[in-house]
């Protein structure tokens, strides 16, 4: 009798978006046996996602599929970035301008006077 671990499968298949399992392998498994297994097949094929278009990842490392598992490992199948998160971030600043971007900016917030202060001069 071979003992089994329990591996979480993480995909994002759309921004915000998670979903997530939990599979159990032979403790001597690789994570391409873990990939090519069915069950995994049948869950990205649920969610519309492409084995060869995704990068693997565990608790956000990357590896390779001759990489062993370990019982709780957390594997993260990553799509490929659309947009250069830099190139969005200096868009997203032009457009909203000096003032409007940042921790401490202005945009949205009402000016407001204290009557209470201007009252006592």
């Amino acid at each position: 009798m071979s003992s089994r671990i329990e591996v979480e499968i993480v995909i994002s298949t759309s921004p915000r978006t998670v979903q997530q399992q939990m599979f159990q392998i032979h403790c001597d498994s690789q994570l391409s046996h873990l990939l090519n297994s069915a069950e995994v097949q049948s869950f990205l094929d649920l969610h519309g996602m492409k084995l060869h278009e995704l990068k693997a990842s565990c608790w956000g490392q990357k590896i390779s599929n001759h990489q062993n598992l370990s019982n709780g490992d957390r594997i993260e199948l990553c799509r490929e970035l659309r947009v250069d998160p830099k190139v969005a971030r200096r868009e997203r600043f032009e457009k909203q301008g000096k003032r409007g971007a940042g921790l401490f900016s202005l945009a949205g917030k009402k000016k407001t006077t204290n009557n209470s202060l201007l009252e006592g001069l």
